[in-house]
């Protein structure tokens, strides 16, 4: 039914029979293609979105896009600046990762 994991994991605990089957789909993508890119700040968004929050937040891929890319950004601005900082390496992962379902 779902193309990612982790839905399969809120699958029973969250009520998806209340949300319009293009909501639970949208989530699914979410979901999928940041499980994808986890590597490449997809993380960000499974390791600390549960669905509603996911529905509530964000409008479109483009937006989930634009949230991790923002999140990366803000490292780097933090980090120290070495050549092989995780960072920069998250970024340089993210700039070629494919965002698409």
């Amino acid at each position: 039914m779902f193309k990612s994991n982790t839905m399969l994991m809120f699958e029973k605990s969250t009520d998806f029979k209340r949300m319009k089957p293009d909501k639970v789909k949208f989530i699914d993508d979410v979901y999928f293609v940041c499980e994808r890119n986890y590597d490449a700040g997809g993380d960000l968004v499974v390791e600390c979105f549960e669905p509603n929050t996911i529905r509530a937040n964000f409008e479109s891929l483009e937006d989930v896009k634009r949230y991790i890319e923002v999140r990366l950004s803000r490292a780097l601005d933090c980090r120290e600046g070495n050549d092989d900082d995780p960072e920069l390496e998250t970024w340089r992962r993210f700039q070629n990762s494919n965002w698409e379902v």
